[in-house]
This record gives C-alpha cells, sequence and structure tokens, in this order.
C-alpha cells in the first residue's frame, strides 16, 4: 500500500493478506471468496507488516508481541516487552526491515489510566532475531495515538509539539523539529493533535493545517505550505491530508474535496484534481498509488473509491458502495493486480486494469 496514517492498521494484502474482524476473530488471511485461517480475539486491533510477517500488539495486558506468518497463520508471541500496550491505539507505530518499533507506556498501566499521567516508552524489537533492540523514555504525552514512521536508518515520531527522528541501531536521538501549537490547533479527541506524518528513504512529510517537507538525514526544511496562505476563510482549520511519498513526488488531499501532486524537492505543484465526492476529512489517510492509478480515500457512505489515472490527471472511474448501513468503516488495500474495497461487511476485490 502507498503510505498509511499510523492507526489506521492497514496491511498490503500481497499474497491474498487483508484484515477485518468476523464475530470475535480478526480475520488476517482471505484467498479468494473463502476464509483461509483467522486469528484470534487476544490480538489487537491494528497490524503491521514487517519482515514478510503480520506484527500485532496483544491485548491481554501481558506486553508482548503476536507475529502471524500470512502464507499460513502459524505465529508466535515475543517475551513481555516491558511495555504496557493499553493506552496508544495502535502502538506498533512503524517498521523497517525487520524491525518493528512499538510505543507504550510504563507497566501496569491499563485502558482506564491517562496517557498523560504516566511515562511513554518507545521499543525497537527484531522478528527476526526475536529480541529487543533498545528501549527509551519519551517525554510524557496525552495522545492515545503514536503517528510514526521508518526508513533507511532511522524512526521518525510525530508527537503535538514536535517531530523526532532517532538512530535506529541505537535510539540515540539524531534530531528534533519544534511545532506550533498556538491557540487555533485543533486537537482530536484521542488528545493528538491534527497531523499525520510520512517517511520515505529520504523526506519526512508532516501534513494538516500545513504542510511541512523535510530532510529525512538533517530535519532541516525543504519547503512548506503555510495555513496563512489559504486566506483567512480557512484560518484554524486542518487542509491537508497525509502524503503518499512516490519517488520525487508526493501526494495530498485538501480539503476532502482536491488531490496535488507536488515535486518533492521544491513544492511545485505538477498537477491538481478535483472531485466531485466528498473525501474523507484531513487529516485524511495518505492516497493509495498502485500502477498508474491513485486512490484517495472517500469520505461518503455512497461511494467505495475513485480511481485518479496519473497519467492524465482525470477520473479513470468510480465505484459505488453496497454498503448502506450507517458508519460503517472504509480501507483500501491493493496489490500489483487487484484493488481491495473493506466496507462494513463487505470485502470486494476488482482488477486494476
Amino acid at each position: 500500500m502507498g503510505g498509511h496514517r499510523v492507526g489506521d492498521g492497514e496491511v498490503r494484502p500481497g499474497g491474498g493478506v487483508v484484515e477485518r474482524w468476523i464475530g470475535p476473530y480478526r480475520v488476517v488471511g482471505l484467498l479468494g471468496e473463502g476464509l483461509r485461517w483467522s486469528a484470534g480475539a487476544e490480538m489487537g486491533s491494528y497490524l503491521t507488516r514487517c519482515a514478510g510477517a503480520v506484527v500485532l500488539g496483544t491485548k491481554d495486558g501481558s506486553g508482548r508481541l503476536a507475529v502471524v506468518q500470512p502464507s499460513d497463520g502459524r505465529g508466535w508471541q515475543t517475551a513481555p516487552l516491558g511495555v504496557s500496550l493499553a493506552l496508544i491505539q495502535q502502538p506498533v507505530c512503524a517498521s523497517h526491515g525487520s524491525t518493528v518499533y512499538v510505543v507504550g507506556h510504563a507497566p501496569g498501566m491499563t485502558f482506564r489510566d491517562e496517557p498523560g499521567d504516566t511515562d511513554r516508552l518507545l521499543v525497537a524489537y527484531d522478528i527476526d532475531a526475536r529480541r529487543v533492540l533498545w528501549r527509551k523514555k519519551l517525554t510524557r504525552a496525552r495522545a492515545r495515538t503514536a503517528a510514526a514512521g521508518a526508513a533507511r536508518d532511522l524512526f521518525v515520531l510525530l508527537d503535538n509539539d514536535a517531530v523526532t527522528a532517532y538512530r535506529a541501531a541505537d535510539g540515540e536521538q539524531v534530531w528534533r523539529r519544534a511545532l506550533s501549537l498556538e491557540a487555533v490547533e485543533v486537537i482530536d479527541h484521542d488528545g493528538a493533535t491534527q497531523r499525520a506524518v510520512a517517511v520515505s528513504d529520504d523526506t519526512v512529510v508532516v501534513s494538516g493545517r500545513g504542510t511541512l517537507c523535510l530532510d529525512l538525514r538533517t530535519g532541516r526544511t525543504r519547503w512548506s505550505f503555510d495555513p496563512e496562505e489559504t486566506g483567512d476563510e480557512l484560518a484554524g482549520r486542518v487542509l491537508w491530508g497525509e502524503a503518499a511519498i512516490d519517488g520525487a513526488t508526493l501526494y495530498l488531499t485538501l480539503l476532502g474535496r482536491e488531490l496535488w501532486a507536488v515535486e518533492r524537492d521544491r513544492r511545485k505543484q505538477r498537477w491538481r484534481w478535483q472531485s466531485t465526492v466528498l473525501l474523507e476529512s484531513p487529516p485524511a489517510r495518505p492516497p493509495l498509488l498502485a500502477g498508474d492509478l491513485v486512490f484517495p480515500t472517500p469520505g461518503e457512505l455512497g461511494t467505495d473509491a475513485v480511481a485518479i489515472d496519473r497519467r492524465t490527471h482525470r477520473t479513470a472511474w468510480t465505484l459505488k458502495s453496497v454498503e448502506r448501513a450507517s458508519g460503517s468503516s472504509l480501507q483500501l488495500l491493493a496489490d500489483d493486480e487487484r484493488l481491495y474495497v473493506l466496507r462494513g461487511q463487505s470485502l470486494r476485490a476488482f482488477p486494476l486494469s
């Protein structure tokens, strides 16, 4: 899948892997129309891919990770990590190579506790070696989400007041950039600012009210879209969705109505697409990139997908929803051949060409 907002549990379904809930079970493997295998409800609600496996935080209070092989459902659990996973929606927040990064709290915390009242911990765990690489104490924060990304030899964590890069080998801080917490900054119900972060091999993009494009190695600014550039009528509003980074091009949604393709190195707009349907509200999940198509996430029940041709910059096709239940969650995934649409109780697959 293209980049994703940490907390949404997206998994690219290569090898027939997707994810959904059926009753008390999390289904992590589907082949065609039949259930291939299922994982028990003791596992958490969000998935992260790493080293060819699916990694979840367990929700039994043990502070362990569950590692599942997509091919056959076989898995194992780590030893306790010495961290509580109860207060973060997606504690396994990023991966790169064979390493997963876990944000949690001091052991013993339960869902009834407040995140800001106890220490946060960052743990790097090697799936292949089956061991903790390092553990680091973080500043306290009241957010129940962990927005992060990893690339090359750096892990990048987004907090309400800063974005920080840590060295993957030992957890040492490489750089830190302060972020504005002015009065008009929107705070979500989970205690987090309405920002998202995307990370690629050499780029970090922080988006929300504005967009800040940074050099991954140094944290220095390449360019920014300042909120004030949009005019007084949009003052204080969250404008931009999370970026999908594809080489030298960034794809971002604006105000749930537009998709922008922007040059990574100099903020020049390559092209712009205007939607005829409502897209997911900012900071929306990143557009899904699949072949020559890009799919921003729709924000209305009647539409499941809008395919935009990256060559012509026009709508290629629109997929209407078959799920009419209000509040049905939508998730888009893709492999090299198909688009997968998970909406409520419906799972559908469509050829990309």
